[in-house]
């Protein structure tokens, strides 16, 4: 970029600028720009994090920052923005033809987009998980509550991916907007699989009770290794009804739809590329099952991280192709 180029950056909510691309340079040295803040000049259709910007590929010349940037009197020429804290009406929902997924680079995007802003979403996702746990001490809210909540995380997700303004009220997106849906998604989608679990940790709970008792030489533990092998063959199942609500989830909060029209969507989505949807499912579970294992803290790296991709798959199966997410990759 020429030392003439004019650029704006959004700091705590507030717009600031114009700043020369020199200046601004030096204001991400010294930290003041993270590689998530959005900027953005005159040609650009649309506000974009500072790492995607081409400005870290330039050298920054001699000397300090020239002037102290507040926000503008007037604005700027530069694209509409909403504050975090609004609720962006509902576009358009279609799945793009001929949709390409690549694991990949899937990962790869959502280890970036995540290292960007590496406390904030692991804030947010914490904030998420926190308010899940609450919930589920009652049990029942447990068949209602995920995607509400969890979906509020993966919205915001997806609105930090599109380079949009995002707060941690996020959180709540699956509340105030669409919880009635949210909700009948998660019965549908995560309620099998949370019976799943309590069955299989039942049975083996009440193996363990009986294995010294009269039962021990009955042909119960027959029975049990009927239910452990079946249980394990659930598991892609379980996996892919997963991934479908968590693509019927975004679908509901983007496109402001009922739980019915998103699930077939997603449904939709998820056909075009089953088997290798499935493999991923298959990998995240690997991944969050790691997380767990280096002392239960590795989760709240791996888990917002799984919870990211989601957000790209669906970019990649639903987005405008504005966004630059969208990429075909193996």
């Amino acid at each position: 970029m020429g030392q003439s180029t004019q650029w704006y950056y959004e700091s705590g909510g507030e717009r600031h600028g114009p700043v020369p691309s020199p200046d601004i340079q030096r204001l991400a040295e010294q930290g003041t720009i993270q590689a998530g803040t959005l900027v953005w000049r005159a040609g650009l259709d649309s506000w974009v994090p500072y790492r995607d910007s081409g400005l870290q590929d330039v050298g920054i010349p001699d000397g300090g920052v020239s002037g102290v940037y507040a926000p503008p009197a007037a604005d700027p020429a530069a694209p509409a923005r909403r504050r975090a804290d609004s609720l962006p009406a509902g576009r358009h929902i279609s799945l793009r033809e001929g949709y390409q997924f690549g694991m990949r680079s899937t990962f790869a995007k959502s280890w970036r987009l995540m290292c960007g802003d590496f406390w904030v979403f692991i804030g947010m996702y914490l904030l998420a998980y926190i308010l899940y746990n609450i919930a589920s001490q009652l049990v029942i809210p447990t068949f209602f509550m995920w995607f509400p909540i969890m979906g509020g995380f993966m919205y915001f997700s997806l609105r930090r991916l599109r380079g949009h303004e995002a707060g941690f009220d996020g959180v709540f997106d699956g509340f105030r907007r669409r919880f009635g849906a949210l909700s009948i998604i998660t019965l549908a989608m995560v309620g099998p699989g949370i019976l799943y679990v309590f069955g299989i940790s039942a049975m083996i709970g009440m193996a363990g009770i009986v294995s010294t008792g009269e039962l021990a030489s009955s042909g119960f533990f027959e029975i049990l290794r009927v239910v452990v092998i079946v249980g394990v063959a659930l598991i892609p199942p379980v996996l892919v009804m997963t991934l479908i609500g968590s693509l019927a989830t975004l679908v509901c909060l983007d496109g402001d739809l009922p739980a019915g029209p998103s699930l077939k969507l997603a449904w939709r989505a998820f056909q075009k590329h089953w088997i290798k949807l499935t493999v991923f499912m298959l990998i995240l579970s690997v991944l969050s099952f790691s997380g767990a294992l280096a002392l239960g803290l590795g989760v709240l790296v791996t888990l917002p991280w799984a919870t990211i991709a989601f957000s790209y798959l669906y970019e990649d199966a639903f987005g405008d192709g504005t966004s630059g997410c969208s990429e075909k990759s193996a």
